[in-house]
């Protein structure tokens, strides 16, 4: 008999899981979670004491307004007047800004959430952990058609060296023209220009070429939009098989992984769509679903 179907032996005979203190590597602190549905074959519901903030409904304009605020932060660099008068000081701030700004959403991107959890939920396959107020969202779930659930991605955590490398290419275009326009030549603005350059590439790629979740009864697909292919439909970047994965949600960070553990789990930020909580339901609606699962559409674009 195979891992999985131990684990839902344990599962089945198992005594009910009582509250224990555990460590989120994304809160760097301890936290008291209280099950609060742990029937068998069904996933586990616990909440965090104490939580109350809820996982938005809706997340909207970030992706624009990031590029706004970047495009803005380009012109500040690239204007000869700022450059003459405030040289240091304001390509230091650009400098920081774009450090920050493009990592304000990221939580914890490892899996060590995901790891301690499932030892302390004796390796369950389907796991909740919400606040108060969000574990009625996941609780009385049940084996009903499930209509394919579309969430666009609005943005991801861009690493620092991705950032600067791509503002690096771009700026060999962007600097000589820069130069030779009036802009005043230091180390520091240069700096800036590569780093902002970097974020906004990255940023203009995402609205130009648009990502997608689609949640369908037992599978979780990540697609994108072809930037100059629009009316070809739509690429398969990831697909995940939630029927024999196990899948974790906690506090919206999605964390799917193979049922033996074969690899490590992958993250899915939930924050970083249009519709957070919409995404985490949805996911574990899925993953309980015994209903058949349409073919990805080729046929028109998302959503």
């Amino acid at each position: 008999m195979d891992n999985r179907e131990d684990t839902v032996r344990t599962n089945r005979s198992a005594a009910p899981i009582s509250p224990f203190t555990i460590q989120l590597a994304s809160d760097k602190r301890d936290v008291v979670v209280e099950p609060v549905s742990d029937e068998p074959d069904r996933p586990a519901v616990c909440r965090v004491a104490g939580r109350r903030l809820r996982l938005p409904e809706r997340n909207g304009g970030q992706p624009l307004l990031l590029l706004a605020i970047h495009a803005l932060l380009l012109v500040w660099v690239l204007i000869p007047v700022v450059g003459q008068r405030f040289a240091n000081n304001s390509n230091a701030m650009v400098i920081l800004l774009t450090l920050v700004l493009p990592r304000f959403s990221k939580s914890s991107d490892g899996p060590e959430d995901f790891y301690n959890l499932r030892g302390r939920l004796r390796n369950r396959r389907l796991a909740v952990l919400a606040t108060e107020k969000d574990v009625e969202t996941f609780t009385g779930l049940i084996d009903v058609p499930l209509e394919p659930v579309i969430i666009e991605r609005l943005w991801s955590p861009i690493g620092r060296v991705r950032q600067l490398r791509i503002g690096a290419l771009a700026a060999i275009i962007v600097y000589p023209i820069a130069i030779a326009c009036g802009t005043p030549f230091s180390v520091l603005n240069l700096i800036a220009l590569v780093a902002v350059l970097g974020i906004l590439v990255i940023q203009l790629k995402m609205v130009l070429q648009p990502q997608y979740y689609r949640v369908v009864p037992g599978r979780l697909e990540h697609v994108q939009i072809r930037a100059w292919r629009r009316n070809e439909g739509c690429s398969l970047l990831s697909a995940w098989d939630l029927r024999e994965s196990m899948v974790y949600v906690i506090l919206g960070s999605v964390y799917v992984a193979p049922p033996a553990g074969l690899s490590s789990a992958t993250v899915i930020h939930s924050i970083q769509t249009a519709e957070p909580r919409l995404l985490c339901l949805s996911i574990i609606h899925a993953a309980i679903s015994t209903h058949v699962s349409p073919p990805l559409p080729v046929d028109r674009l998302y959503p």
